[in-house]
């Protein structure tokens, strides 16, 4: 790998051409997921917005890390889930905080998306309160 000439850390030069980054690709990928695009110049360069993407209701912020920790908690619950013939699914909870964060494969989102409308189609909404 070549630093320095302009290059940010992890660009690689190849005569002239640099290749794209593996980010920029997994943007691209989550983008495409959502039904849009990659913001270009994303983060505090934009002039479009500071998302990952360029949509127009979601705000997306894309992380690439050889680990997350979480992704560890996760392999361990779908092994679980594997067992019982289960989507896995992990809710994280912070003390002191309403709601929860919800993470799941994104192969994973239709199911359990589907799921969720019609438990909300079937129930009283009330049961589900609103973000705060």
């Amino acid at each position: 790998m070549v630093t320095g000439y302009g290059l940010e850390d992890g660009e690689i030069l190849i005569g002239i051409k640099m290749t794209n980054k593996v980010w920029k690709q997994r943007e691209r990928q989550v983008a495409k997921f959502f039904g849009t695009h990659r913001t270009p110049l994303s983060g505090g360069a934009s002039r479009h917005t500071r998302s990952d993407t360029l949509h127009k209701k979601i705000f997306v912020e894309c992380k690439y890390r050889k680990k997350h920790a979480v992704i560890k908690l996760w392999n361990e619950t779908n092994e679980m889930a594997k067992k019982e013939k289960k989507t896995p699914v992990v809710a994280l909870c912070e003390h002191g905080k309403p709601g929860f964060w919800v993470m799941m494969h994104s192969a994973d989102l239709k199911n359990i998306a589907t799921y969720i409308c019609k438990l909300l189609e079937d129930n009283d909404d009330s049961k589900y309160p609103e973000k705060k």
